[in-house]
């Protein structure tokens, strides 16, 4: 779902954007396939409800197209945002583990159930879950890159 969030007072910024992915798009397709884990660090408490997806693309000397809350207020591009299956309480300081995977043209994204505590539901009985370095991840979106 796309959204622009300077236009939502209710969204609020639990964490610093974290970057996933580097793309040289004058490499071969084919080296974008990878798979990385990063910490989403959490600045303030509240609930965690859904992750925001946006680019920076750096076009020639120096010139930047972002589809960020911060970019072009009248550009085309909203962010994109991917709502999880529960809402889950966080503290400051708490280290959110999320599992970014690029192939193709797609990218996906998987939280660890067991890191989002007592409110996590049992990713059994959830369609998408998947196994991922040993651990049983949830999956919590699905983005199309086209």
């Amino acid at each position: 779902m796309g959204t622009r969030l300077h236009k939502r007072p209710y969204a609020v910024e639990l964490s610093a954007p974290v970057k996933l992915f580097d793309f040289d798009f004058s490499r071969d397709p084919a080296d974008f396939a990878r798979r990385r884990k990063v910490e989403l660090p959490c600045r303030r408490r509240g609930v965690l409800n859904g992750v925001v997806l946006h680019f920076d693309l750096d076009v020639d000397d120096g010139d930047r197209l972002s589809s960020g809350a911060g970019g072009d207020a009248n550009g085309a591009w909203d962010q994109l945002v991917r709502y999880l299956p529960v809402e889950v309480k966080v503290d400051r300081g708490d280290e959110i583990p999320l599992y970014a995977e690029h192939v193709s043209d797609d990218v996906f994204l998987y939280l660890r159930a067991k890191a989002l505590g007592p409110n996590a539901i049992d990713v059994d009985n959830v369609v998408g879950h998947v196994d991922l370095p040993g651990e049983r991840t949830h999956a919590v979106c699905v983005a199309n890159a086209d």
